[in-house]
C-alpha cells in the first residue's frame, strides 16, 4: 500500500486549519438532510475553474453542474447517483465539474481518498475512481486503502498512480486549498453544493428529479 502521509507537514497543518474552520462554519449553518435551498439569481461573477478540477463533458455543453463534494460524503454519494442519472438523459447537452472539499474527519479523514482521485485524474481516470471511492465508501473509511480500488481501474498505471501519491501530494493539497477559499467567497455553506450555468444553487442532498426540474427551466 502506497504511503499517503509522507506529505510536508506544513501543508497539512495549513489544511487541516483551513478544515476545521469550514467544519466549524458548516456545524452552525448546515441545513438538515430535509431542508434544501435553491435559490436563482442573476450572477455576473465568475465562478473560477482550476486546471486540476475534473470536468466530465463538452465544452460546448448548454448546461455547466459544478458540485461541491466529498467522497467521505454520505450525501454526495447520492448525489453522484442524481449526477449519473443525469447525464444520462441529456448526455452531451450537461457538462459535470467537480470540486474537492475535502472535509470529511470522522469517522475518518477523507484527504486521502480525494489525493488518490487525482492522481487517477492525472491519468484521465477521474470519473472511474470517483464512481469507486462512492461505490466503496464504508470500506475505505475503515482501510484508508486505496489500492485495490486503483487496481480495478482499467488501463490505470499503478506504478505512476503510487508516484504521484508519494511525490505530487504537496501541490494537489494546493489545489484543495484554493477550492476551500473559494466555497468560503462565495458563500458556501453545506455539502453537497450544486450551482448549475452559475445562476442555480441547489444546497444539500439532490435527487435527480429534482435537477432536473432545474435544468428544464433553463433550456426551455
Amino acid at each position: 500500500m502506497a504511503d499517503y502521509n509522507k506529505i510536508d507537514k506544513k501543508y497539512l497543518w495549513f489544511l487541516g486549519g483551513l478544515c476545521v474552520l469550514f467544519l466549524v462554519l458548516l456545524f452552525f449553518y448546515i441545513k438538515s438532510p430535509d431542508e434544501l435551498d435553491i435559490i436563482e439569481q442573476n450572477n455576473n461573477q465568475t465562478l473560477e475553474v482550476y486546471d486540476r478540477d475534473p470536468v466530465l463533458g463538452s465544452r460546448n455543453a448548454k448546461i455547466t453542474i459544478v458540485e461541491f463534494g466529498d467522497f467521505g460524503c454520505s450525501f454526495c454519494k447520492d448525489t453522484a447517483t442524481a449526477l449519473d442519472k443525469i447525464k444520462d438523459i441529456y448526455g452531451s447537452d450537461v457538462k459535470i465539474i467537480w470540486k474537492d472539499i475535502p472535509v470529511t474527519n470522522a469517522p475518518a479523514t477523507s484527504r486521502n481518498a480525494h489525493i488518490a482521485a487525482q492522481c487517477a485524474n492525472d491519468q484521465d481516470k477521474f470519473w472511474e475512481f470517483h464512481r469507486a471511492l462512492f461505490e466503496n465508501q464504508d470500506e475505505w473509511l475503515k482501510t484508508q486503502n486505496f489500492q485495490p480500488i486503483a487496481e480495478k481501474i482499467t488501463d490505470l498505471d499503478i506504478e505512476d498512480f503510487n508516484l504521484c501519491i508519494k511525490e505530487d501530494g504537496a501541490e494537489i493539497l494546493e489545489h484543495f486549498k484554493s477550492n476551500l477559499l473559494l466555497a468560503g467567497n462565495i458563500g458556501i455553506d453545506t455539502i453537497p453544493y450544486i450551482i448549475i450555468n452559475n445562476s442555480i444553487r441547489i444546497s444539500g442532498p439532490v435527487n435527480a428529479t429534482l435537477l432536473r426540474n432545474e435544468i428544464e427551466k433553463i433550456i426551455r
